[in-house]
Parts: C-alpha cells; sequence; structure tokens
C-alpha cells in the first residue's frame, strides 16, 4: 500500500495544524518506510526528505484550482507503479476533489478523511460520506458524524495522541533550575497556559485565567506564553483593567524546546476553553496531551470533550466560571499532584507513534 499524506499547506510554517502534520508524518515514515509519501509545498523540516513530494506552490490564490488538476496528474503518474493507493488529510477540499475524481473517473484509490473540526457546511457531508476510512481526535466529533451524517460506525476510528516524550525526559523535573533558566519568580505559584490566545477571532479562555487572578492572592502569578504579539496587546490591556497586570508574565512563541521548559516549571497548567461550539464539539486541544506529559497538576474547563482524556488524571471546573476556576487554583493539593504522576503515565498511550500504529491497524484490518 502506497500512504499519500496530502496537505496544501506551505512549509515551514507555524500553526498547530502545521505541527500536526509533520509529527504525525515523522511518525508514519517510522512505521511505513518508503511506501509513504507527504505532499507538502515548500520544505518541511526534519526526516522526511526522502518522503517528501513537492508542488512548491508560492501563490495564495487559485491554491484549489492548482491543486484540482495536479492531483489528477499526481495520481495517474504513480498508479503505474503502485496500484493499492491510500489518500489521507485533513484538508477538506484536497479531500473534495479527490473524492470528485474517483466519482468521475473510476479511480480505485482509498480515501481516509482526518477530523479534527466540522467545516458547517457541504464539505462536512460530501467528505464524510464518500470517505472509506475517517479518524476523529474525539468520540464527541466522532458520534456527530456519525448522528449528523449517518457514517457507518464501524468506518470512523477515535485515535487520541499525540507526544513526543523524549522530548520532555530530555528536561529536567527541577522547577528551580528551570525558572532560574527561564527567568521565572522561584517563590510564587505559577498559573501556566501555553498557545495562542484566540482562534478563528474567538477567545480560547485565556481571559478568564487573567480575570481569576482578582480572587487569588498576590502569591500566584500567571505566565500565559505563546500569545501573538496583537493578541499581548490586548490581553495586557484586560490585565491592567482588572488591576493584575503586575502578576501576569506574557512570553513570546518559543521553540519547542523552551515550551517544554516552561510547562514543566509551572505549578499549575490551564486549559480554560469556553463553553462555545467550537471548542465543546471538536477543537480539543492537542497541548493536552503536552500538559500530560509535564507532570505538572491540571486544571481544565469541563467540556466532554476534555473529560474524554482528563477525567479522573486532572481537576476540572465550570468552563467560564471565572470563580470556580480561582477556587479550584487555591484547592490544588498533593492529591492534585497523585492525579498528574497518574496522567504522566496514561500518556505514554497517546504519542505520535501509537496514534499512526492504530490509524494504520484500523486500515488494515
Amino acid at each position: 500500500m502506497k500512504f499519500i499524506y496530502l496537505t496544501s499547506k506551505n512549509y515551514p510554517g507555524n500553526t498547530a495544524d502545521h505541527g500536526f502534520v509533520q509529527k504525525q508524518a515523522e511518525s508514519l515514515v517510522k512505521v511505513l518506510g518508503l511506501d509513504f509519501v507527504l505532499v507538502a509545498s515548500g520544505l518541511v523540516e526534519g526526516d522526511l526528505s526522502r518522503n517528501i513530494k513537492s508542488p512548491f506552490l508560492k501563490i495564495r490564490r487559485g491554491k484549489i484550482l492548482f491543486y484540482f488538476f495536479w492531483s489528477l496528474f499526481f495520481y495517474l503518474s504513480i498508479k503505474r507503479k503502485d496500484k493499492n493507493i491510500l489518500f489521507f488529510s485533513n484538508d477538506a477540499y484536497l479531500l473534495s476533489i479527490l473524492i470528485w475524481w474517483r466519482k468521475i473517473l473510476g479511480f480505485k484509490y482509498k480515501i481516509v478523511s482526518d477530523w479534527h473540526q466540522l467545516f458547517k457546511d457541504w464539505r462536512d457531508k460530501y467528505v464524510a460520506l464518500n470517505s472509506d476510512y475517517l479518524i476523529t481526535t474525539t468520540r464527541v466529533l466522532k458520534n456527530r458524524l456519525v448522528n449528523d451524517f449517518k457514517v457507518d460506525d464501524k468506518k470512523v476510528l477515535v485515535s487520541y495522541g499525540g507526544v513526543n516524550l523524549d522530548l520532555f525526559k530530555a528536561v529536567p523535573d527541577d522547577k528551580n533550575i528551570l525558572r532560574e533558566e527561564l527567568n521565572l519568580p522561584l517563590n510564587k505559584k505559577l498559573i501556566g497556559y501555553v498557545g495562542y490566545f484566540k482562534t478563528m477571532g474567538m477567545d480560547k479562555g485565556v481571559g478568564d485565567i487573567i480575570e481569576a487572578l482578582k480572587f487569588l492572592d498576590e502569591n500566584f502569578i500567571a505566565v500565559l506564553v505563546g500569545g501573538k504579539e496583537i493578541e499581548q496587546k490586548e490581553y495586557k490591556k484586560m490585565a491592567q483593567d482588572f488591576g493584575v497586570l503586575n502578576r501576569c508574565i506574557f512570553v513570546d512563541r518559543q521553540e519547542e524546546s523552551n515550551l517544554i521548559k516552561y510547562k514543566k516549571a509551572m505549578d499549575i497548567l490551564v486549559i480554560p476553553y469556553p463553553n462555545r461550539e467550537h471548542f465543546r464539539e471538536w477543537g480539543f486541544p492537542m497541548k493536552t496531551y503536552e500538559y500530560m506529559a509535564s507532570g505538572v497538576p491540571i486544571i481544565y474547563s469541563n467540556l466532554n470533550i476534555l473529560d474524554e482524556v482528563l477525567n479522573g488524571l486532572a481537576v476540572a471546573y465550570e468552563a467560564e466560571n471565572v470563580k470556580d476556576l480561582a477556587d479550584k487554583i487555591k484547592g490544588i493539593n498533593i492529591d492534585s499532584l497523585k492525579l498528574s504522576k497518574k496522567a504522566q503515565g496514561v500518556v505514554k498511550n497517546y504519542t505520535w507513534n501509537e496514534r499512526v500504529s492504530n490509524i494504520i491497524n484500523f486500515i488494515n484490518k
């Protein structure tokens, strides 16, 4: 089987989806070797040089039209050597193109759609019903596909993950050493958040962390890592309005190795997703697995999508209830530390290698 992972993203890139595709591809190549091909425009760093097929597309407009014809010629060029071909993608437009060509010309390749969200338009039903297999990041999202579009339950796999545990093992656990290196306070309780502050213009709950400081004493400091410059400006103004700016540390986007240091240096890590459709139904934060790998107590908003992974491993609070968030922060104790160690053990099942092995076994069964 020739496994073709197709994305229209241009590399290098720094979005969460860029990272997801690359890390998943790096694990796929370990399992499949030269039977795996990643189609991605530009230069992808890492161990994928022998497995890359790049259109080197630099235009921003007309990409879908380009891939409409390019995908046809690409398939015709490889089917002479490989009769058993599988296309895998989370790009709904590219999947739609592959489905259309297969319907019109009767091609025999398989299509596997990798679902991270719903688009709330024609693409959802069209791709869902015309995929041979569907992969979702959560059970909540699987249920939406099955219930909303009448997809055969047996065609859908929930595959959790991933995280690279080797990267976490390479960083020391001593918080004082890490805080000195990162120039963070040694004698404060650090509440950490890592990632962009917004997605598609929506607050990811970072404002709730800032507001929660009003209900906490001066010993608690919020460390907010990874916000864009325009986001930091907005949230600094918010912190100033709440009178807690002096207790907020804003940190620019960091390299992955540094991000792990920040996570491990915290006393608490928060996933403050609001109770809105995007976050409630499909927007599962991949940082969850990295938080678990850090060994730091996690507090998360009580959405079912987060409960799937974190129930019994972290502390939940009522989504968008800032006072409840503050109370849960104050309540972190030795039992919470036990939960974090349990989470650190469970996350061994959620590595990138485990995720792709589950996907390949599901397809081949």
